[in-house]
């Protein structure tokens, strides 16, 4: 399930044209979590995606 929404993370981004430390930096993260979501090597938690989820309305 993971490495699925990691794959939606990057599919989004890229569809908007954003790069990983544009969305790190909307989402108050780094970078690297960012990028250790998108490969399925951190676990990215709806909380904090329920917090932030105006950060991709943003860049309509």
């Amino acid at each position: 399930m993971e490495s699925y929404i990691g794959e939606n993370i990057k599919r989004l981004r890229r569809q908007k044209d954003i790069t990983q430390e544009t969305l790190a930096e909307r989402m108050h993260v780094s970078a690297a979590a960012v990028s250790k979501w998108e490969r399925g090597l951190s676990p990215f938690f709806f909380i904090r995606a329920k917090r932030r989820r105006n950060s991709w309305s943003s860049y309509s």
